[in-house]
């Protein structure tokens, strides 16, 4: 469950500007398909995916400092939060306005 003092914690870094935004071609249907990526790289240090931007995405994840990875794939509504808050990892999705637009997925980083 996430505590109050946790999401207030998320809410600012994502009000505070992004330090590094990625365009990715990779489209997930379900992001849950992402939080399978991340947890095979977590317990194996094996990438399922081998994208340099996945790589360095997952590499700066797994820092101990609070920070977040969003995560948006082209045609969603919605967006993932990858966080690291008070050593915890806490995955979020979050309503996003689609951003077919632009033409890309992208993953953005917090600190």
């Amino acid at each position: 469950m996430l505590e109050s003092g946790q999401w207030i914690k998320i809410k600012k870094l994502l009000q505070g500007q992004c330090n590094v935004v990625w365009k990715t071609d990779i489209v997930v249907s379900d992001y849950k398909e992402v939080i399978h990526f991340w947890k095979h790289y977590k317990r194996t240090g094996e990438l399922l995916l081998e994208q340099k931007e996945i790589k360095d995405t997952f590499e700066f994840h797994s820092n101990t400092f609070d920070h977040i990875v969003l995560y948006y794939s082209m045609g969603q509504s919605t967006s993932l939060l990858l966080c690291r808050i008070d050593t915890r990892i806490i995955n979020v999705i979050i309503p996003s306005k689609p951003l077919h637009k632009y033409g890309t997925s992208f993953i953005a980083t917090y600190t």
